[in-house]
């Protein structure tokens, strides 16, 4: 809440008719401890003595008051409001506000500068004319130099300032009031929303995406932030400082770790300070639909700025905390090429709150992300809330976004392109067989996987993905041992990837290998406990090694799991584990209903099950969707043949599980555990 609405809960009374009447009686205090000149008689004329530029001058005569005068205030009874004589302030070498102001007024005035004490508000801002006027109405005291047509308003109890008295002038106060007669008016001092508060680079390098890079942030702060910078650092411990220092780069890269020590370093000729931050980029890129690799892009210092609590709506203003003006820029530099085509994008957004502009660039080797921001805002009305909340909103996808890289290099990507010409006239002219488009699919999958493994762009995890990806791919058109080597690949490379692990357990169930569907589904597990595939999985390999009663319990603690479809076949399963044990099947999975008026497949293998449903009216309904048409009779043979087998009618069993290795479907499951049952029904 801005201070000054606290305002309307005063009532005010004033012996002071107007500002001329306080300016008197400002100037009235000042006036002895400026006319005390032979106490700063000698500094004056040391600081004389060691320059003749102007500048340089004020400069000292500031350094000596910032820096040497400690500040100190003993405000009691007079000394509330009556500035100390220099003598005594000389003698103590401690002072508060106004005696320092007075020194420094009166120091700079023995060198030839115009300089005025005058009184502020730290709080009110540009509110404090609607305060009667009264000394009240202050809490601190400057110094204003004259500098052409303007004042230069110079604080002397700032000691962490740094560079020229000239960028050291004080903004973004309430206006001031000169300690003067013959002042009847305030005087604005210049408007932070006008100043640079900060900028900043942070440049991430990837000597290979493969491996870790590194990031480089450089921010340098100005003014009243560097100020405080400096004051953090003194007061601090150094770790403390240090986690300060990390905490907004490590909130939006949480990833990444520390490298180094940060330096901290004060910027000639200016009143600002520099950060270096160094941290190794690690786990930084993630996949996106397996053909790109993405990661975060946070523009800090606008963010910053812009945060706002979270509240809504307003009965009250905001005060906004630091208006002015923030410059970031986030770059990315590759040692290859990655765009082949350079472009740049600008946006820009403005406001009665902010200005926002900024582009993207692409060039051969690197991205950059500029943004500059202006805060323009000192307070949000309550009414303006949802408004300002509005243009946050929109902006904000600005400040926090993606990049985007090609997991597959420029040469790789020619190569994948010729590959995929030469396999689209290959399946069209029928060199290449496919029963479905899953295994079309495949074939071009396992291609854009071999490219993307052979630009050497992918770290450990996400090549493990892509193995798992082409692992999938072999699997969906039969070759399932080059499968179980790339999902094997997939593990070794992540210990912690379930993906990988839950898909070599389906694999292995394919392939026959019972055991190691029960090594890799239980780790599948353990690295992610609610996941009902691997245990479902599992189930399936109890199912086909006679293990019925550890099959039935795996299922019927998942049946309830998931949607209808995966309900549906549970329930299938779990109808033949129970039948198989000599109990009920039907009644174990009674409760079992679509839940629409055209339920999906496989309901109907399920009512085919519990015999609601002729083999001939469940194989019309497999055919009734063309494109699904051959999936379906696999898997509607596969069950017949399961059933059958339960029933001892061995030749309808073998038939049926003929038909379903006859649609060629070899990307599914029945597939694979039919060309099993036929195999052990043969020996």
């Amino acid at each position: 809440m801005p201070p000054e609405d606290y305002f309307a809960d005063q009532l005010e009374w004033s012996e002071f008719a107007n500002w001329a009447e306080i300016a008197d009686w400002a100037g009235r205090l000042f006036a002895p401890a400026l006319q005390d000149h032979a106490a700063l008689a000698a500094k004056a004329e040391e600081i004389r003595a060691a320059t003749a530029a102007p500048a340089e001058r004020m400069t000292l005569a500031l350094d000596f008051v910032q820096q040497q005068i400690r500040y100190f205030g003993t405000e009691v009874g007079a000394s509330s409001h009556r500035p100390a004589l220099p003598e005594q302030v000389l003698r103590q070498r401690f002072g508060d506000c106004k005696d320092k102001s007075a020194m420094l007024a009166n120091l700079l005035g023995q060198l030839g500068f115009e300089a005025v004490p005058a009184v502020v508000s730290t709080i009110y801002r540009t509110q404090i004319d609607r305060h009667l006027p009264s000394p009240l109405d202050f809490d601190h005291a400057v110094v204003a130099v004259r500098q052409g047509e303007h004042w230069l308003w110079l604080d002397g109890t700032r000691s962490l300032q740094t560079g020229p008295a000239t960028v050291r002038g004080s903004a973004d106060l309430s206006p001031a009031l000169l300690a003067r007669s013959g002042e009847t008016v305030l005087t604005a001092l210049p408007a932070a929303q006008d100043r640079l508060q900060a900028e900043g680079t942070d440049t991430f390098h990837f000597t290979s995406l493969a491996e870790p890079g590194l990031l480089t942030s450089v921010t340098t702060y100005y003014g009243d932030i560097a100020e405080s910078l400096r004051s953090a650092r003194a007061s601090q411990p150094a770790d403390a400082f240090e986690e300060m220092l990390y905490a907004e780069l490590l909130r939006a890269y949480p990833k990444l770790q520390r490298e180094g020590t940060p330096l901290v370093e004060d910027v000639p000729g200016q009143n600002a300070a520099r950060v270096t931050l160094k941290l190794r980029v690690l786990d930084y890129w993630r996949l996106y639909e397996n053909r790109l690799l993405v990661g975060d892009v946070a523009l800090t210092l606008p963010v910053i700025a812009l945060r706002v609590p979270s509240m809504a709506p307003r009965q009250l203003a905001t005060r906004v905390a630091l208006p002015g003006n923030y410059r970031q820029r986030v770059r990315f530099e590759f040692e290859e090429t990655m765009y082949t085509h350079e472009n740049t994008v600008p946006f820009s957004e403005s406001n009665g709150f902010f200005n926002l502009q900024g582009t993207n660039r692409n060039q051969a080797k690197s991205t950059q992300y500029d943004l500059e921001l202006q805060v323009k805002a000192q307070r949000v009305e309550a009414t303006q809330w949802t408004a300002y909340r509005d243009a946050l909103t929109k902006v904000w996808p600005r400040l926090s976004m993606q990049i985007g890289l090609p997991t597959i290099s420029v040469d790789h990507a020619d190569t994948l392109k010729k590959g995929s010409d030469d396999l689209k006239d290959a399946i069209l002219k029928g060199r290449v067989k496919v029963a479905t488009a899953v295994q079309a699919d495949a074939r071009y999958r396992l291609l854009i996987t071999s490219q993307q493994l052979d630009s050497g762009r992918l770290p450990p995890k996400l090549r493990a993905q892509v193995l798992v990806t082409r692992g999938m791919a072999f699997d969906h058109i039969g070759q399932v041992e080059s499968a179980r080597q790339a999902f094997e690949q997939a593990a070794a490379l992540d210990a912690q990837s379930s993906d990988a692990q839950a898909a070599l357990a389906v694999n292995a169930l394919m392939r026959g290998d019972d055991s190691q569907v029960l090594s890799a589904a239980g780790r599948a597990l353990e690295l992610a406990p609610n996941d009902g595939g691997p245990r479902y999985t599992r189930a399936q390999s109890r199912y086909m090694t006679g293990d019925f009663g550890g099959a039935a319990q795996e299922l019927s603690d998942i049946l309830n799991s998931g949607g209808d479809v995966d309900r549906s076949y549970r329930a299938v399963w779990l109808y033949l584990a129970k039948q198989a044990q000599g109990q009920d099947g039907k009644a174990a999975v009674a409760d079992v209903q679509a839940s629409g008026d055209t339920p999906a497949w496989p309901y109907p293998v399920l009512r085919l099950m519990r015999g609601e449903l002729g083999f001939d009216a469940a194989l019309a309904q497999a055919r009734s969707d063309p494109a699904q048409r051959l999936n379906r009779e696999c898997e509607l043979y596969f069950f017949a043949a399961e059933k059958a087998l339960l029933d001892k009618n061995r030749e309808q069993a073998r038939h049926w599980l003929e038909q379903s290795i006859g649609t060629g479907v070899v990307e599914f499951v029945e597939y694979g555990l039919a060309q099993r049952e036929k195999a052990r029904l043969g020996s």
